[in-house]
């Protein structure tokens, strides 16, 4: 009897074509005589390119396993698996590459977006517009993720990126690339063409490799509610300070961000 596919047994066992291609070439490279340092910087690029590659395979196979999607943003559905799945395969990359001098650092950024005053969207021009601004922005923050990136629709009109080995120099080249193409985006409901703002809040971890090989699911788990929380916190920021803007999530002013979201709420109130 054939066996059903699931999640737990569609991952593939075997190196693929890629992978045997990589390991060859590094095999290759050790077998002449290199300048050491050369050596270790293009293996250490190829590693980083297997890491690439392999995150992408694995992002497809969960979306296809799972059928984790939102047919109204064309998003992933918020799964927590996706995180795992990141540092799953970060450990099985560099489980038996050791990097220079043990300080480099898997770097990521998280960003979680809100579509500001979304409701009126919709109890102003109707759920079709509302619809309309969900698929503007779904299809904004695909088009310029990268394959390896997770695009998210969070619940509701918040809408999270994890964009995985990127420090936050490159999580600001993203964020910028998304506001100026909605600052120049209006949606015609028919009467009236509108704006759409966005607001977003940016965290970031910076992790030695070694810490994350021996990273266990619980440490996992609880890493994925640190920088979401971090990044709820900044975008709460984001919408204190008037809105269509981002804000990154400083540590060193840890204390004040639940002040920042009870003033928030209290001015909304108002």
């Amino acid at each position: 009897m054939k066996k059903e596919r699931t999640p737990e047994n569609s991952r593939k066992t075997e190196p693929d074509a890629f992978e045997m291609d990589a390991i060859n070439l590094m095999v290759h490279l050790l077998s002449k005589d290199m300048d050491p340092e050369t050596l270790t910087e293009t293996i250490e690029y190829l590693n980083k390119l297997s890491l690439h590659y392999t995150q992408a395979v694995e992002k497809i196979e969960n979306l296809q396993d799972t059928v984790n999607y939102d047919p109204r943003t064309g998003l992933f559905r918020y799964n927590e698996l996706y995180f795992e799945n990141i540092f799953k395969n970060i450990s099985r990359i560099f489980s038996s590459y050791q990097t220079p001098n043990g300080s480099d650092r898997y770097q990521l950024s998280y960003i979680r977006f809100d579509i500001d005053d979304f409701s009126l969207f919709n109890n102003r021009y109707g759920h079709e517009i509302g619809d309309q601004v969900l698929r503007k922005v779904g299809e904004a923050l695909k088009e310029t993720a990268r394959p390896t990136d997770y695009t998210i629709r969070y619940g509701g009109e918040e809408l999270d990126v994890i964009l995985t080995t990127t420090p936050i120099p490159g999580a600001i080249t993203f964020l910028e690339k998304i506001y100026k193409r909605f600052h120049e985006l209006r949606i015609d409901t028919g009467k009236e063409l509108v704006k759409v703002t966005l607001s977003a809040g940016v965290s970031h971890i910076a992790l030695p490799y070694q810490d994350i090989i021996h990273m266990n699911k619980d440490a996992t788990e609880s890493l994925n509610h640190l920088v979401q929380r971090e990044a709820d916190h900044a975008l709460y920021e984001a919408k204190l300070l008037g809105k269509d803007r981002w804000c990154l999530y400083d540590k060193a002013r840890a204390g004040e961000y639940d002040r920042i979201r009870a003033d928030y709420v209290a001015r909304r109130n108002r």
